[in-house]
């Protein structure tokens, strides 16, 4: 009787994860496996793809499903395809940024860099200085190895820290340790892909914008460091002000600034 109950709740489980791969998803996918040829892949690159999003335009029904491209569980950053799917079931369009072949162009699939020696590697470069040890906070494991690290002085959160396939410019991909440093100040939220074999820092973006309204401010202040900083906030109040003035000139949109 346990065996039959088993076996039922098996079925059941089966026919859930049936039911919530969705028509437009099934369309998607059979597009990308219609067309990759003239996409240029593989039918390895569209074997481990997973859905990391999928949402339904409401004024026209078109429903945009979003891939990423992994290998052996790893995914590749930046490795998207988007498939926009109308309401009868047809593909509209897609964008690509797959690596093409990438069980060919891989240069690893273990890394030899420790999580810890990346996140130092990554502060080394951004002129960061470590004041404490790092340690493993938290073991989230997977695939991708991933881990939260302590802040090591340099962070006002954990640093999170996880294996991907970074695109190179000659077309292979490179495995690295993907990680975020929310700098101390807050002014600089870092992401940074790591090379998890050779240790060099292969990419660096930085998730803080940063904009200025209005005119350059020109400061006079000898040198004054106490003057500067005066100068710098008045400065900041007046851009404040004049985005107050100016955000519904620009679109209609409204904003809240900081100084």
């Amino acid at each position: 009787m346990r065996r039959a109950l088993l076996f039922l709740s098996l079925l059941l489980l089966t026919a859930s994860m049936v039911r919530a791969q969705s028509p437009a998803e099934n369309a998607a996918r059979a597009y990308l496996a219609q067309h990759r040829g003239t996409l240029g892949l593989t039918g390895a690159d569209l074997a481990e793809m997973v859905v990391t999003d999928a949402y339904t335009t409401g004024h026209n029904g078109v429903t945009h499903v979003y891939f990423q491209q992994r290998h052996q569980g790893i995914g590749v950053h930046h490795g998207l395809v988007n498939v926009n799917v109308a309401s009868d079931g047809s593909v509209l369009s897609a964008g690509n940024r797959f690596v093409s072949d990438l069980a060919g162009r891989v240069n690893a699939t273990a890394p030899v860099l420790t999580q810890e020696a990346a996140v130092t590697a990554a502060a080394l470069s951004l002129g960061l200085f470590l004041t404490e040890p790092l340690i493993v906070v938290d073991v989230i494991g997977g695939t991708d190895d991933a881990v939260l690290l302590s802040d090591g002085g340099i962070a006002l959160d954990p640093i999170p820290v996880r294996l991907v396939y970074q695109k190179m410019a000659d077309g292979s991909a490179r495995l690295a340790w993907h990680l975020e440093i929310y700098e101390n100040g807050a002014q600089h939220y870092w992401s940074v892909r790591v090379d998890a074999v050779a240790g060099a820092v292969l990419s660096t973006d930085d998730l803080v914008v940063s904009d200025r309204w209005g005119p350059e401010v020109e400061f006079a202040t000898d040198g004054d460091p106490a003057a500067r900083a005066r100068a710098n906030h008045g400065g900041q109040q007046e851009a404040a002000r004049r985005v107050g003035e100016g955000a519904a000139r620009v679109d209609g949109a409204q904003f809240r600034v900081f100084d």
